[in-house]
């Protein structure tokens, strides 16, 4: 396990969760670290797998509107679906093409002893999402891990979202796909 950040790996990350497409150049100019550090630490931080960079695309209302609806799904497994049998399974082809087009976040959690399952499906219509889950989703897990695999189903319908990875709060601090630049650098983690 990797020490704590020291100062320097901070103030790179902090410029880097502003505007993760900043060059070396102007993190060394922001915060007057020698260009060359800037460049090997980012580099370490990404070699280490502490850092990753994603493109959000918003389909929401306010976005493309191709997916205005988000409904959140939280799937507990019967006793006995391990996270090493969930993750196994993840690995294979036909998981990434179901999760790919109605899933925007999928998390493994745990609940009373049982794996859970959390999906965030987004549709154009509500009525379109019960329809994904039950014909897509819930009969494949069924195929993978037997039937009566899942002994329970919570749903909650997701209105807009308000922050995401900490930092970032689309429509509080955030412009151009960047953190504004009068956002104060104390607010981020």
């Amino acid at each position: 396990m990797k020490e704590a950040l020291d100062k320097q790996e901070k103030l790179i990350l902090k410029e880097l969760i502003k505007n993760p497409r900043i060059s070396d150049n102007q993190i060394s100019k922001n915060t007057k670290i020698p260009v060359k550090t800037c460049n090997r630490k980012r580099k370490l931080l990404e070699k280490n797998g502490l850092i990753h960079y994603m493109v959000h695309l918003d389909n929401s209302r306010t976005g493309t509107g191709v997916f205005p609806t988000k409904h959140m799904y939280i799937i507990q497994f019967k006793k006995g679906i391990t996270r090493a049998q969930f993750m196994h399974y993840a690995k294979k082809v036909d998981f990434i093409n179901l999760f790919l087009k109605h899933t925007s976040d999928s998390f493994l959690a745990e609940s009373n002893g049982r794996l859970q399952l959390v999906l965030f499906i987004e549709s154009y219509h509500d009525t379109d999402i019960i329809e994904i889950f039950n014909a897509d989703y819930f009969s494949h897990l069924e195929v993978v891990f037997g039937k009566q695999c899942i002994s329970d189903v919570k749903v909650m319908t997701i209105n807009s979202q308000l922050q995401g990875f900490h930092n970032y709060f689309p429509n509080i601090n955030m412009k151009e796909g960047k953190i504004k630049p009068s956002w104060d650098k104390v607010f981020i983690y």
